[in-house]
């Protein structure tokens, strides 16, 4: 009698296993509160030992906006870093940032597939990215973009009762890559994969109640054009220049650059994306290859396919 080989079989499914789980994951840090020592502000935050950051914080009774800080480590000047307001790329809202030289680009987009060609500019709901001056900058190892997201609290992300609910958790997506994105004066512009050398993607946590302030409204008054918790009608990019850049960064440590232009891309109505029907909502939304919006946790096609051939294995293990 000839018998299975299951130590064979177990193998298969861990390698399924791990060659779908993010290599970021053991060098991620626990989620938790930070203070940036360049705009003081206290944020709620995800960072990675590689030099990736992001933090949030909210009013104590949300509604649309937030405010956020995204830094994302650089090789020669070039790379760019994203976070997802959902547990998966494709769906949610997704947030990316990179340099243009001295200049701070950063953009909303939506995936509709698992790879870069895949990503278009968001234009489900009214978005606004205006900046905070002090937090946003580019040095020789990091972009930093400090932002108010105005209208990020929508049917893409998570909604202000779900943010209200103190008790609750959601999970946010990231994504790096040290490779610089295609046309990097281009707020449209095509990204670099993040699988490979000085790229990084995963999953964490976020206590929506550990991210909410009293100070809210204070850190929201050093947001350039805000007003009432309203982003203003504005051009579909706008471009500032920044105060001298800081000099210190808490983690990662930065190093300073003479000036720097800021410009962040403030959509204030519903534009069309490739795939997409003019400002639908999600039972509406037709896209080429349909992925999912109601926001269940569901495992990357990736995952699906390698436990597929792992199980396909184990079988032929059993009848061997």
């Amino acid at each position: 009698m000839k018998y299975p080989n299951f130590s064979s079989a177990l193998t298969a499914l861990l390698l399924a296993w791990a060659a779908a789980t993010p290599a970021d994951t053991a060098s991620s840090s626990q989620p938790g509160l930070y203070t940036d020592v360049d705009t003081g502000i206290t944020f709620y935050g995800f960072d990675l030992t590689t030099g990736y950051r992001f933090g949030l914080v909210m009013p104590q009774q949300p509604t649309a906006d937030f405010i956020a800080q995204l830094v994302s480590p650089l090789t020669d000047g070039g790379g760019w870093g994203g976070v997802s307001l959902g547990a998966h790329m494709t769906g949610p809202l997704l947030i990316v940032t990179w340099p243009d030289g001295d200049t701070v680009m950063t953009s909303t987009r939506v995936a509709t597939d698992y790879t870069t060609a895949g990503v278009f500019r968001y234009g489900h709901n009214p978005v606004g990215l205006p900046p905070l001056k002090r937090g946003t900058f580019v040095n020789n190892t990091h972009v930093s973009s400090t932002f108010l997201c105005a209208g990020c609290i929508n049917s893409d992300s998570f909604d202000p009762a779900w943010a209200n609910a103190t008790n609750r958790d959601v999970f946010f997506g990231y994504a790096y890559s040290q490779i610089a994105v295609e046309d990097p004066s281009d707020t449209n512009t095509n990204l670099s994969d993040h699988i490979g050398t000085g790229t990084g993607f995963g999953v964490f946590k976020v206590a929506l109640g550990d991210a909410m302030s009293e100070d809210y409204d204070k850190y929201a008054a050093m947001v350039e054009w805000h007003k009432d918790g309203v982003a203003p009608q504005q051009p579909a990019h706008s471009t500032l220049t920044s105060m001298a850049s800081p000099t210190s960064l808490a983690s990662p440590t930065s190093t300073s650059v003479a000036r720097a232009t800021v410009t962040t891309a403030l959509i204030a109505v519903p534009t069309t994306a490739q795939g997409w029907k003019d400002g639908c909502w999600e039972s509406e939304c037709e896209m080429p290859d349909g992925p999912d919006f109601s926001h269940r946790e569901m495992p990357r096609l990736e995952f699906i396919v390698l436990l597929l051939l792992g199980v396909v294995y184990l079988g032929q293990a059993l009848l061997s």
